[in-house]
């Protein structure tokens, strides 16, 4: 029987070639997680809410989310996001939402944050970066940071490998695996994205993303 770890992706608009590569990197561990009889589902808004008449509002993405995830992962730069009702933007309503539902349905639900490190656009909007800090510093010890192996997460490539010895990590946790099998795990996740690299056809990391 395979064990199923639902993730839940939150950003601001700012980071679309971020979400694009979570599920590029999801895709690529689950191919290597398969003799562990585990795999990561995700929920991104723009693929499983179904198509509203207007724009998606936040219920809508509320109601298709459901209230069990396994992983709530949040990315940030310099924006914080458009408004709604109950929140400074639909990023903190997801945060919250995390922390409260989802953790109340699972209390094993682990909240991870990615601030992406590259430099922001000439044409930052201040206002977006001044409500990005003010939440930073009343929840930035709530979460654990990914991390890049040196320095900050300043490229696609940093994240998807940030992003992949975290889900090696859970699997470990959650699984029980071995020291031999931890090897073995890392070892293939090493050679499968070697392979997708050579693989020019499968752009693996080829995403634009803003200078």
């Amino acid at each position: 029987m395979t064990d199923t770890f639902r993730i839940f992706l939150a950003s601001p608009g700012d980071v679309s070639f971020l979400r694009e590569q979570t599920e590029k990197t999801v895709a690529e561990v689950n191919g290597t997680f398969k003799r562990h009889s585990c795999r990561f589902e995700t929920f991104l808004w723009e693929y499983d809410v179904p198509p509203q008449r207007s724009q998606v509002v936040q219920q809508a993405i509320d109601a298709a989310a459901g209230e069990t995830f396994d992983i709530f992962l949040g990315l940030l730069w310099h924006r914080f996001g458009t408004p709604v009702l109950e929140a400074g933007s639909g990023f903190e309503h997801e945060y919250t939402r995390a922390i409260t539902t989802f953790q109340k349905s699972n209390p094993d639900l682990q909240v991870w944050m990615c601030r992406y490190g590259a430099p922001f656009p000439q044409d930052v909007n201040t206002r977006q970066l001044d409500a990005l800090r003010e939440f930073l510093s009343k929840h930035e010890n709530e979460w654990v940071q990914l991390s890049a192996t040196k320095g900050s997460i300043k490229s696609v490539a940093a994240f998807a490998n940030a992003l992949r010895k975290a889900l090696l990590g859970f699997v470990i946790d959650k699984k029980g695996v071995n020291a031999a099998e931890t090897k073995t795990a890392q070892s293939q996740l090493d050679e499968d994205h070697a392979a997708l690299l050579r693989d020019a056809s499968s752009a693996v990391l080829n995403v634009t993303f803003p200078e």
